[in-house]
């Protein structure tokens, strides 16, 4: 897990993304104009800057990996039972979906990519939806379509039995394989 003081502290980064995001709700919502990026360039110097100022010991990277989520380090997991989020952060990931059972219809699964690359493994007997977003990454389906910025959707069948599954990629990529 990420600890001490480190560049990469968890509680920093967690509230630049908290930020970022709700500064980009606010500029969506009452069409403001409210530098988002720069804001967070500052944060991220003025942050670096304390950091040195208390002292500086080098950069520690420490990878966590709990089988649902990878930061700074490499997941590959074929789950025996589906959980309904895997997050990849930092990080570099295949989840084998492939094994899906029929207790698995209706469940609604969360796959985020953020900084990171995931390869995500579906049944091919299986009916699965999927709704990929992207900003600054991208979602590659099945088929071969691919989003870079936006929304993107998928189905594998008209059949009203399926695995819900939303990808979401933030400077990041997932890539959907049969």
């Amino acid at each position: 897990m990420v600890k001490g003081y480190s560049i990469f502290n968890a509680i920093f980064w967690g509230l630049v993304l908290v930020a970022a995001g709700v500064l980009l709700i606010l500029n969506y919502i009452f069409k403001l104009n409210i530098p988002v990026f720069k804001i967070l360039i500052g944060l991220i110097l003025i942050y670096i800057g304390i950091y040195i100022i208390l002292g500086y010991k080098g950069v520690r990277i420490e990878s966590y990996n709990d089988g649902k989520t990878a930061v700074f380090s490499d997941m590959s997991i074929k789950p025996e039972k589906v959980e309904s989020e895997y997050n990849i952060i930092f990080s570099r990931g295949e989840i084998d979906l492939s094994g899906l059972k029929e207790e698995d219809i209706g469940k609604h699964i969360d796959i985020s990519a953020v900084f990171g690359s995931a390869i995500v493994k579906l049944p091919s007997d299986f009916s699965v939806k999927v709704r990929g977003s992207a900003v600054f990454g991208s979602v590659t389906l099945p088929n071969k379509q691919s989003m870079g910025f936006g929304e993107i959707n998928y189905s594998s069948s008209e059949s009203d039995k399926f695995v819900y599954i939303e990808a979401n990629a933030v400077f990041g990529n997932i890539v959907f394989v049969k």
